[in-house]
């Protein structure tokens, strides 16, 4: 759970959820940016919240997502696991 707007919703992981559905971790950066940030219909703070963490020794951004926003971009991957996700 994690705190998105005024409200403490259910909350994903944006950088489990990608790993989870099979996408190349090198383009993690271009991908979060493209469907999270730059997505019209997300709305931060309700939607999605970002929040610093370290890997290798970086500091990067995540995302905590609302269910409903996770499930909306799961659907969207092209991977056998996108394809469960939609047969789901």
């Amino acid at each position: 759970q994690k705190q998105l707007g005024k409200e403490t919703v259910q909350t994903g992981n944006a950088r489990e959820m990608y790993e989870a559905l099979g996408l190349d971790k090198s383009n993690w950066s271009r991908w979060s940016k493209q469907n999270i940030i730059d997505n019209p219909f997300a709305l931060e703070g309700q939607d999605y919240q970002g929040f610093v963490i370290m890997t290798s020794g970086n500091q990067t951004t995540d995302y905590a997502l609302s269910i409903e926003f996770a499930k909306k971009l799961a659907m969207q991957v092209k991977t056998a696991a996108g394809e469960k996700v939609r047969d789901y």
